[in-house]
């Protein structure tokens, strides 16, 4: 540890060791203040024997958040702090509480971007669904022409079944988001799409 203290100037070894509960490190740009985070991190952990189960400490980047786990597990081995960005702090809150509002944590964060691009995807899942059901309506409709007088469920000039498929599909999957509470498996967008391969 003392070796460690040793790189520091003044004023960080002052930050490091200092016994305030509440302590304020002000200073610019490269000027050391992750360094003095990181080595305050170690000097409870070795001196002030603090659990570091105890100790959380947030930034706002992934890279200097990864540069002080580096630092601390350098001089501590297995060290379980818990360093993380603000956002992935956030995340991992939810995600370990999730079940507390009835979610389970099995969810994607998307920012504005992601989102708009989302909005416009069709998956291929969408597309696979619209396949099967077609070649369904299309094995069932000479049958359904030929036995059933071309009733509702299908057949006809313009049939019917692709509609009533699409309303059990949007009724069976609001139950299933309802009861598992997870995202949504189709978006209003890719049952429309698979609607639409239906009636073609």
């Amino acid at each position: 540890m003392e070796k460690l203290l040793q790189q520091l100037n003044v004023q960080q070894k002052e930050a490091v060791k200092i016994d305030k509960k509440h302590v304020l490190i002000l200073a610019g740009a490269g000027t050391g203040k992750t360094k003095a985070i990181t080595t305050r991190i170690i000097y409870l952990i070795n001196n002030e024997k603090i659990n570091p189960g105890n100790i959380l400490a947030v930034t706002f980047t992934n890279k200097a958040a990864n540069e002080m786990k580096e630092r601390v597990l350098k001089y501590i081995k297995g060290s379980d702090v818990t360093i993380k960005t603000f956002h992935s702090f956030g995340a991992y809150i939810l995600r370990r509480e999730a079940f507390a509002i009835g979610r389970n944590k099995y969810f994607q964060i998307y920012d504005s971007a992601d989102s708009k691009k989302a909005g416009h995807q069709i998956r291929l899942r969408a597309v696979v669904l619209g396949l099967i059901l077609s070649v369904a309506i299309c094995a069932i409709t000479p049958f359904n022409n030929a036995y059933r007088h071309a009733t509702p469920l299908g057949g006809g000039h313009f049939p019917l079944a692709p509609f009533f498929i699409l309303v059990w599909l949007t009724v069976l999957l609001a139950v299933i988001g309802k009861v598992f509470k997870g995202r949504a498996l189709f978006s209003g967008k890719e049952l429309l799409m698979a609607w639409i391969q239906m009636v073609i």
